[in-house]
């Protein structure tokens, strides 16, 4: 459902929003998104520009500065006109967006009100948008807000058969993970080796790559 939402923005001859702000806890699925997010609009023939809380300085010259790069602009100055002169439509996405706490209110009051009808802009990170976010009369018709919470049953399960874990497994293991993702498909990449383990929560302290991209290690033991 979240995928379809994207897809409907991307797609639209008027998006129905011009902000989409995604939260959760680390684990939960934002940076996966985000990626499926870039993936449909290169489908769609749009130009994708990304940009990552832990790599840029929270200040508003650090920001720009990452984002002049990707558009190979000679100046900060002409970033604004660059997008709004340009043939076809941008998707800006910006990760882990809680390290840029810093710049909310220049990046509401400031940076997102000069981006052209061109650009859509997908905002990811762990905390919910702030009250000024959310009671400005403007953005209440501009940004649509989403939450990322885990997968029900029937999601965690049909996850698990496809990743072709052994079902006599899956109810002990969605008792432990809860229908976390990350969770989940930890526990997964433990039956893609050993398929013929037996599922022990107590064993399990599990870090993978995709941890470290959400800053977050897994402990399915310790929960």
């Amino acid at each position: 459902s979240e995928q379809e939402l994207i897809r409907q923005a991307l797609t639209a001859v008027d998006s129905p929003f011009v902000l989409l702000y995604v939260f959760g806890p680390g684990g939960v699925g934002k940076t996966s998104l985000l990626r499926a997010a870039a993936h449909m609009a290169k489908q769609a023939e749009m130009t994708v520009l990304t940009l990552d809380g832990r790599n840029l300085e929270p200040s508003p010259a650090g920001f720009l500065n990452v984002l002049q790069q990707q558009l190979n602009c000679p100046s900060l100055e002409v970033i604004f006109p660059t997008l709004a002169e340009a043939n076809g439509r941008f998707l800006l996405l910006v990760d882990t967006a809680e390290l840029l706490t810093p710049l909310d209110g220049w990046l509401r009051d400031s940076f997102l009100p000069q981006l052209s009808a061109n650009v859509l802009v997908i905002l990811a990170g762990r905390n919910p948008p702030s009250l000024r976010w959310r009671t400005d009369p403007g953005w209440q018709q501009l940004m649509r807000v989403l939450p990322m919470q885990n997968l029900t049953q029937e999601e965690s399960r049909a996850l698990l058969m496809r990743r072709q874990v052994p079902e006599r497994e899956h109810q002990a293991v969605l008792q432990f993970t809860h229908g976390h993702p990350l969770a989940l498909s930890l526990v997964a990449d433990v039956f893609a080796q050993q398929p013929d383990t037996e599922f022990r929560p107590e064993n399990c302290l599990l870090y993978t790559s995709d941890a470290a991209d959400e800053e977050d290690s897994v402990d399915l033991g310790g929960r």
